[in-house]
């Protein structure tokens, strides 16, 4: 039974940065599920956050980097981000929980989007959510 699988169940209803104005921008991700007949499962992400999309296009192509290299880092992030979702700074930005397990083959696509929107957001709101020393 082939199953189009949710990763992660987000609404960014209101996103914005205190610090920058009182005027909110509406973004979400958004994820979808699709049965078919087969044996696999497949994971697809929907990054809907205004400037995202143009981002993306201006990154490396996916396989410039191992899905362990994403992986690795999507742990990374993803541990920092429910930690500010919970109590840390900035917690009006972090509206929701990432439900991300390291073990999943979530795929290459996916765990490029990922890493990317993590990405976006540090370089959106200017804040940093893993210490990345002079990584790219």
């Amino acid at each position: 039974m082939k199953l189009k699988h949710v990763i992660l169940a987000l609404f960014l209803s209101l996103f914005f940065a205190a610090s920058l104005s009182a005027q909110a921008e509406v973004g979400e991700l958004q994820l979808s599920s699709d049965t078919t007949e087969t044996d696999s499962v497949e994971y697809e992400l929907i990054v809907l956050e205004l400037g995202f999309d143009n981002y993306l296009i201006s990154q490396p192509p996916k396989e410039f980097y191992s899905v362990s290299y994403y992986k690795n880092w999507n742990y990374q992030y993803t541990i920092e981000w429910n930690a500010r979702y919970r109590t840390g700074p900035n917690q009006e930005l972090f509206l929701f929980e990432i439900n991300y397990d390291k073990t999943i083959d979530y795929g290459l696509e996916l765990e490029y989007k990922l890493y990317h929107f993590y990405r976006f957001f540090e370089k959106k709101y200017n804040i940093t959510l893993v210490n990345r020393g002079n990584r790219p």
